[in-house]
């Protein structure tokens, strides 16, 4: 979903209390959100949830606990970095990792900036806000 299953649209699911919202509703082992574009794994662990590192270099194992994930964003990234990311599940093994890719960002900066596009957008490529 987008944002949490409190707010399907709108909630940044950032913290440990709304991730412990989306967890209070959740009916699978796992959610996938998006809004905040930022990377980050929310694992239940038996209580509060515990935030849990998703960076590129680590390969997680997926036990059965219920987890909230968001593979960060392909477009306008917002974690101080330029590269889109994703994720990448292995169902076989159950596991997930980060990916991040590299792209022309100048060329598409350009594009942006000849449909019109707001410029604080256009710039934000550059840094990942």
């Amino acid at each position: 979903m987008h944002g949490s299953l409190s707010a399907p649209v709108w909630e940044y699911l950032l913290d440990q209390e709304c991730a412990l919202g989306t967890l209070n509703l959740l009916e699978t082992q796992f959610c996938l959100v998006g809004h905040s574009h930022l990377p980050f794994i929310y694992k239940e662990n038996r209580g509060p949830p515990v935030l849990v590192e998703f960076t590129e270099e680590r390969v997680i194992s997926l036990d059965t606990e219920r987890w909230i994930i968001n593979p960060g964003a392909v477009g306008q990234p917002r974690d101080q970095g330029p590269r889109p990311s994703y994720a990448l599940y292995d169902s076989e093994e159950a596991t997930i990792e980060l990916r991040r890719v590299t792209y022309d960002i100048l060329a598409t900066q350009q594009k942006m900036l000849k449909i019109g596009l707001p410029r604080h957008l256009i710039e934000r490529l550059d840094h990942g806000l």
